[in-house]
């Protein structure tokens, strides 16, 4: 059974209290990764087209941006 609502609020305003504002960001991403991969792993005939998207968009992050 997944959380309702104030579940989901009260998560987030723990993770918020111990990670910090800006921490959080980069937390999401990590997780995001690290889930990408995993799925990645368990489907061993991933297209390379999509392993290639994946490269290209951690390229993008690495660069900097002048803003």
């Amino acid at each position: 059974m997944l959380p309702g609502s104030m579940e989901w609020l009260v998560i987030f305003g723990v993770a918020l209290l111990i990670f910090g504002p800006k921490n959080l960001p980069r937390l999401a991403a990590a997780i995001g990764e690290s889930v990408r991969e995993f799925k990645k792993g368990l489907d061993p005939q991933a297209s390379k087209t999509e392993s290639k998207a994946i490269a290209e968009e951690s390229e993008d992050k690495s660069k900097p941006t002048h803003s």
